[in-house]
Formats: C-alpha cells, structure tokens, sequence
C-alpha cells in the first residue's frame, strides 16, 4: 500500500512543471490561472495514474476503462475550471 503513496507523491511532484507550463502557455485571453490550479491538476494526473497501477494488479485495466478513467477526470477538472472562470476570471 505505501508503494501507491508513494507513486502518487513522486507523480504529482514530476507533473507540476510541465502542467504549469501547458497553463502558462493555453491560457488564450484569460490571465494565467495560479499556481494552486496547476497543483490540483497535477493531483489529478498523479491519481489516474495512481488508479490505473492499482487496477492492474488484478487484470481488470484495460484500454477502455484507462480511457473512461482519464475522461471522467478531465470532464470534473473541466468543470472546475468554467465555474473558477466565471466566479473569478481566470
């Protein structure tokens, strides 16, 4: 179980930069979003790919789910996004 804590953390610690980075640079007319929105993102990604090496152990990942998976995240991520865009401007 501590390996997963553990991929988790070396996760989002690694995705921040570039995650910060593909923020900066897409932003398009808005300002650049903070750098906690970055953080978050990279909490999301280090948590697929946290769920995706959990279900693999037994067999059960496969193409589709993996797909589905990293769709519903980005849907919820997308969300957050509009709502922050529209209370707060960026």
């Amino acid at each position: 179980m501590g390996v997963f804590v553990l991929l988790y953390i070396a996760v989002a610690g690694t995705s921040i930069p570039l995650i910060k980075l593909l923020n900066g640079r897409f932003h398009g007319s808005f300002p650049p979003p903070p750098d906690w929105i970055s953080v978050r993102q990279s909490l999301w990604v280090a948590l697929y790919i946290t769920t995706c090496a959990w279900l693999q152990i037994p067999r059960v990942l496969n193409g589709a789910m993996a797909f589905f998976l990293a769709l519903c995240f980005a849907a919820i991520e997308v969300f957050l996004r509009l709502r922050e865009r529209h209370l707060y401007g960026y």
